[in-house]
This record gives C-alpha cells, structure tokens and sequence, in this order.
C-alpha cells in the first residue's frame, strides 16, 4: 500500500465494509451446480475444443478435481437459480455503492485470508473474498511478494463491470512499483512450463499483430492457442508455425528492413535537401509577393492619374460654364441703369 501511494495512488480505507449479511449471501450461493451451469452458458460463446464444463472436467492436461460436480451439472432448477440471483443483486448493489461513494476504481484485498500450510499440516486456506466470483466483477491476482517461510503470497484487485482495461492497467502498475512479478520461491513453483520455442512463437505473433499480409499466420497461431492443451506434440506444431513464417513473411519482412535502414542512412542527406526545397520555396513567395505588391502600386497609380485627368476635365467644363453665366448677370444691372435714368429725366 505504501508503494502505491508513493506511485500516486489515492487509497482510501473501507473499514466497515464486511458485513454479515453479505458473508451469507456469499455462501448461500456457493454451489458446483451453479458453478458448472454457468460455465457452460460462458462457453457458448466462445471458441476451442472445450464446449462444455464435462468436457473440461474429463480433459487431460492440468484439470483437477472437477469430476465431482460432473453429476450435479444439469441439476439446478430455475427456481432456486432464481433466487440465488436474487441474493447476488443484492449485493451486487451493495458493492456498487460502495465504489460511486467513496469514487474508487478498484478494491484492494490479500487473496488469501490466513497463512498458507504445506501439504499434510492438515489446516484450511480460506480466500481473501469471494467478491468477484459471486457477484460477477472482474477481479485479478497478482504477486504481492514472499514471507520468511517461503511462501509467496498475492494480493486481488477488483474492479467495476467493463472496466477490464483499468483493471489490468492497476495491476500492471502495481507489479512495475512492487518489482515482484514472478514467484521465485521453491515452495511454489509453475504447475507447467512453456518452452522455448512458444516463447519465441509468441513473440513473433506479439511483433506482426499489425502485420495486414500475415493475417492467414496470425489466425493458425491464434488457433493454436486456444486449442493449446489438446494439441500432443505442441514443438511440432510450433516448428510449422514458424517454419511458415519464415518462408512466407520473414524474407518479406527483411526486405522492408532493408529499405528503412537505407531510409536512416540516408535521413541526414534527406534533412539537407528538404531544408534546401523549404528556403527555395520561401524565396518563390517572398518574389511572388513582392511581384503582386508593385502591380498593385502601378495599378493605383495609373488609376490615381486617370482621377486627376477627369478631375482637370471636370474643372475645365465648369469654368467655361462659370463664363457664360457671368455675362448673363452683367446684362441685368444694365437694364436697372437705364431704369434709373428715366426716373430722372420725369423729375
């Protein structure tokens, strides 16, 4: 928890948040038949050998300790499904609650409530939460780290429905601050190993998921992987995957690494002339601009001369007709003299 918050977690602590109610709606649905009902509503839509929980309990591989529920599979009635339902809703709500008020993105719990014994101590190991198995939410576990004794021990996020994507991001974060991702501890070891050679397969699928032309390859090793456990000799089928990647996509492949390191060999020269093209281009607008600024000097100047031309015109016609006006009015004043001296002659 400390290393979370120095990562910049906000923790907050629920401590009231296991109630008894709750713990008996949990094992008030606990049930095989429920267990293995629903796996097989889940497997529908999914796709593999695997398409019932009977096949999966009679599968050879690393599958345990299932048979018991094979008989009790079809059991369960719609009236007492129903009501288990009902209980989970409950606190299904409870837990949603929970999360909008305190504004969490997951909870944080161990995965396991007590120490963990060596086979034949004769003690039980109770699991931190039944959360994520009764009410439907995402959960993960992930390595917390190991006690002196050597056992490792794991810690369980869960988080909201369809919020998958935060919830892997969490423990991914998680593992980075903790630096503890694989249990080393000799106590507990893989229950199986992958070779060398998936790794190597995987990787090379991991690379070319982009790959549009290795589309047919990504699908044979998609089906690969989820047929996994039935296939016998999975080496071999390894060794044709890959062997058909080689042939088909890896010289194509070598091509295009090539031509990009061509590509970074020749970036400084590519820089130069690019650099070049720009500063042409520059010069070529500032020309073209300064082009366009003296037409439109010239372009105001004739046009401010043809003003001053019309103006001279106008100002010529107007004196004259200035002219002609005055010798109209000087007529008049003449026509009063000769008014006058004929008033004076009758004096």
């Amino acid at each position: 928890i400390n290393k979370l918050k120095e990562a910049g977690a906000n923790i907050v602590y629920l401590d009231k948040f296991v109630k008894d109610s709750n713990i008996n709606i949990a094992t008030s649905t606990y049930a095989g038949i429920t267990m293995c009902y629903y796996f097989n509503q889940y497997i529908k839509g999914t796709t593999g050998t695997i398409r019932s929980f009977q096949q999966l309990a009679r599968s050879s591989g690393h599958i345990q300790g299932l048979g018991g529920y094979v008989t009790q599979c079809d059991a369960i009635k719609e009236s007492s499904r129903d009501n288990r339902n009902s209980k989970k809703a409950v606190y299904r709500d409870y837990v949603s609650s929970v999360f909008e008020e305190n504004k969490l993105d997951a909870i944080l719990y161990p995965t396991l409530k007590n120490k963990v014994y060596k086979i034949g101590e004769g003690k039980n190991v109770s699991p931190g939460s039944s959360l994520g198995s009764v009410i439907g939410y995402p959960s993960i576990t992930v390595p917390m780290g190991m006690l002196s004794d050597g056992f490792s021990y794991s810690v369980e996020f869960l988080g909201k429905p369809n919020e998958e994507r935060k919830l892997y991001n969490i423990a991914f974060n998680f593992e980075t601050v903790n630096n503890n991702t694989v249990s080393t501890s000799p106590l507990t070891p893989n229950l199986y190993t992958v070779s060398n050679k998936v790794l190597e397969l995987n990787k090379i699928y991991e690379e070319n998921l982009d790959n549009k032309k290795a589309k047919p390859w990504i699908k044979d090793v998609k089906d690969f992987y989820l047929n996994y456990n039935s296939i016998e000799d999975k080496d071999a089928k390894v060794d044709e995957l890959l062997k058909v990647y080689e042939e088909d996509y890896k010289k194509e492949q070598n091509i295009i690494d090539k031509v990009l390191t061509v590509k970074k060999h020749d970036s400084k020269f590519v820089k130069i002339i690019k650099n070049i093209i720009k500063v042409v281009l520059i010069l070529v607008a500032l020309y073209i601009a300064l082009y366009v600024f003296a037409y439109c000097v010239y372009f105001y100047r004739k046009i401010r001369k043809k003003i001053r031309r019309y103006k001279k015109r106008q100002a010529v016609l107007a004196a004259k007709r200035g002219k002609t006006t005055k010798k109209v009015v000087k007529r008049k004043p003449v026509a009063k003299k000769v008014v006058k001296k004929k008033v004076t002659k009758r004096r």
